[in-house]
Parts: structure tokens; sequence; C-alpha cells
């Protein structure tokens, strides 16, 4: 595989959401509670062999709860986030 660059997208493991700093009272009261608000993934995880220097459109689909907007979704490429939200990070 000389020019490519093989990238397993596994979104469990790459996709991190973020709580922003905003505290909420909700979050704090148990677990059972606080599992209701947190998003999850609807999109299955895939695998994409593209060329160095490509541009890949990675898929990512949450279902949408009362408190989506307080979580920020990012990609990340083993330790450095590649993008956190709208954001494309150098």
């Amino acid at each position: 595989m000389d020019n490519f660059l093989s990238i397993r997208w596994i979104l469990l493991g790459l996709l991190i959401i973020f709580k922003d700093t905003q505290s909420h009272s909700r979050y704090t009261e148990n677990y059972i509670e606080e599992d209701k608000f947190l998003p999850n993934f609807v999109t299955l995880g895939q695998k994409y062999s593209i060329a160095v220097g490509s541009t890949v459109v990675l898929p990512c689909k949450i279902n949408e709860t009362e408190h989506s907007a307080h979580y920020v979704l990012a990609w990340k490429r083993d330790i450095a986030v590649l993008t956190a939200g709208t954001v494309k990070l150098p």
C-alpha cells in the first residue's frame, strides 16, 4: 500500500463527545437519570482506504436528545484531534 493510508474508523473509539463547560444539575443526580440525556451513535463504524492527501467525508449521526446542544462532536486520529464541532484543527 504505497500511497494509501488505511483508516479504520470505529465511531465509538475515535469519535469523542465532549461535554461543554456549563454544569447542569440533572447531570449530577445519578447515572441512570443522566443516561437519558446522553446522545447515542446512529451511524455504524466503517473502514476507509484513501490516498494520502485526499479528502474523505466521514459520516456521523447521533440521536438528538434534550441536551444535545451541550455536546460537541470531535474526530480523533490516535491522540490528535482532527475536528471539534465545525472547527477543523491543523
